[in-house]
């Protein structure tokens, strides 16, 4: 299960079973484009030091990477996150559906097609590129 936000992500995380698996996509360009959302930035700049710091294992994930590894997903929507709406909903790569029997804030993701990863390496930064010497 993607979630969007970093308040909704800690405690499931950190409460999570063996079976379950949560995922908090880190997106750079997207936390910038969030100007609403006045901690966008700063969500994601400490999500991304809880990874690098081994916190999270591999709980999190660049947004690029995320999508490129999977088929199909669940994402647990935010009001004020727009993660679902700005990078999976604008991708005809992608349907959406909600999850039948489920919060109204989760949705089903599955691929259409054939995966293309095409310019994504196995190593995604953690951070922005032109911001990895600027958070050191």
């Amino acid at each position: 299960v993607v979630v969007e936000s970093a308040i909704d992500f800690l405690p499931l995380h950190i409460y999570q079973s063996p079976r379950e698996r949560y995922v908090f996509p880190l997106d750079w360009e997207l936390a910038l484009a969030q100007p609403e959302v006045a901690w966008s930035i700063q969500e994601y700049k400490l999500m991304a030091l809880f990874a690098r710091a081994g916190y999270l294992a591999d709980d999190a994930l660049v947004t690029t990477r995320l999508l490129c590894d999977a088929d199909e997903f669940a994402v647990l929507e935010s009001a004020h996150h727009q993660w679902l709406e700005r990078r999976v909903r604008t991708d005809s790569t992608w349907s959406v559906t909600p999850v039948e029997g489920g919060s109204s804030r989760l949705w089903l993701v599955r691929r259409r097609g054939l995966r293309s990863c095409a310019g994504i390496s196995a190593e995604e930064p953690l951070v922005h590129p032109d911001r990895a010497a600027a958070d050191r």
